[in-house]
């Protein structure tokens, strides 16, 4: 195994690294770097957001270190990382946001969780906001962290937009049109239904695909 790490995030409502300081952070990347790990993944982003930005559809608590301090606690994460020999990546999921800044049509991805909306990655009007992320985190951070971990989580349930997306994929794959597959249950993790599967994975892979060209052209490699 080459790198061996934590996975963490500086995202409110998480109860793990929001409230952290500098001091907080020098023990706990001594503590990995004694610890012989070399690799931290840090969580940007989840159901709400770990880092200060400027849009105005991300929500930003100021009792999250991250945004009252400008950003100056993850460049003092990243910076002190490498400096203890440990590689960087900056994870986002960019699929789930505060439903009344974001002003998408979507859904609830938990039931207990009313305030945040899941949207498909055929979503209109996202693939744009998605950019807007993209380009505002490498703009902060591209030239201190080694990579970058994009999450599409939930993003594969079925809405009226999809169908007609659906319906040329399937028709370029050989496959049974959405009216012959819509009383199946379209969940991509069930099995022996893999249209569904298929189609939405194709839709992951050209995101992955679209956030790739829109990093590299802002100079991130």
């Amino acid at each position: 195994m080459k790198e061996i790490g934590f996975w963490d995030y500086t995202c409110p409502r998480n109860g793990s690294l929001e409230r952290y300081t500098t001091a907080d952070w020098d023990m706990l990347l001594d503590d990995m770097a004694s610890g012989g790990f070399n690799s931290l993944v840090l969580a940007v982003k989840w159901l709400t957001t770990g880092y200060c930005s400027r849009l105005p559809w991300l929500d930003q608590d100021p009792t999250c270190t991250a945004i009252s301090t400008d950003n100056a606690v993850i460049r003092h994460a990243l910076r002190g990382a490498h400096q203890r020999g440990l590689r960087t990546w900056l994870l986002v999921v960019a699929t789930i946001f505060p439903a009344q800044q974001f002003d998408l049509p979507g859904g609830s991805p938990y039931g207990w969780i009313n305030e945040f909306n899941v949207y498909d990655l055929d979503t209109p009007g996202l693939n744009q906001r998605m950019a807007q992320m993209f380009e505002e985190i490498i703009d902060l951070f591209g030239g201190e962290t080694d990579g970058l971990v994009a999450e599409f989580e939930f993003c594969d349930g079925e809405s009226p937009h999809r169908i007609p997306i659906y319906n040329a994929w399937a028709a370029q794959n050989n496959r049974p049109d959405f009216a012959a597959i819509k009383d199946i249950r379209l969940e991509p993790r069930a099995y022996p239904y893999t249209h569904w599967r298929d189609f939405t994975t194709s839709r992951r892979i050209a995101s992955m695909q679209f956030i790739e060209e829109v990093v590299r052209r802002r100079g991130f490699n």
